[in-house]
């Protein structure tokens, strides 16, 4: 379950860019075709943040859909799995999108005055 250690991860980098400071809600990015189970991640996420500035956070996963481009016919196509062939014919393809295992955000508890 390498989910696990991708958590680990994330609430090392949130962590840093947090800087003491308690976080709230956690925004990533998850590809279709990154080979990582949404799911699987929200939860080794409430595992990993036992004890950290992430503690109770919620997690907010934005699921990308894969996008090809075809490297015959030059058309962007969009994939189901990695055998999803151009309405070409062709198994020749460029991931454009759904690769992607992104932090695109955190929200910060604000600061007391």
């Amino acid at each position: 379950m390498h989910e696990l250690s991708i958590a680990q991860e994330i609430v090392t980098v949130i962590d840093a860019a947090a800087r003491g400071r308690r976080i709230v809600r956690v925004n990533i990015e998850i590809g279709a075709m990154a080979g990582v189970a949404p799911d699987a991640v929200a939860f080794s996420f409430d595992l990993v943040t036992d004890g950290t500035c992430a503690e109770g956070a919620r997690l907010n996963i934005i699921e990308i859909p894969a996008t090809a481009r075809c490297e015959d016919c030059g058309l962007d196509f969009p994939l189901t799995d990695h055998f999803t062939a151009c309405s070409c014919g062709s198994f020749r393809k460029t991931l454009l999108r759904g690769g992607e295992l992104n932090v695109r955000s955190i929200e910060l508890e604000p600061r007391a005055l």
